[in-house]
């Protein structure tokens, strides 16, 4: 299950719960159509490479995330493009 909260009117969010490839496709309709600028990861329990690649797809910097979201960034080697301030 995935929750995701607007915390702001200039396209910032908050995402709870599970971004792998079985949440993604919702994930991305409601960011997209709300126009994710940032995004605050630090409710996330699971993240996979779907999650990894729908980050990229938004374009969305992360403002904070959770340990499982940073080690996949680290894995990755996306902290550059992905991470706003360190993500933490």
């Amino acid at each position: 299950m995935v929750v995701i909260e607007r915390t702001s009117s200039t396209g910032r969010y908050a995402v709870r719960g599970e971004m792998t490839v079985y949440t993604v496709r919702e994930l991305r309709d409601q960011l997209v159509a709300g126009s994710a600028r940032e995004l605050d990861l630090e409710g996330v329990t699971e993240f996979d490479s779907a999650g990894a690649q729908l980050l990229l797809a938004l374009r969305a910097q992360v403002t904070a995330c959770s340990e499982s979201v940073r080690e996949l960034i680290d894995l990755y080697r996306l902290g550059d493009v992905l991470l706003n301030g360190g993500g933490r």
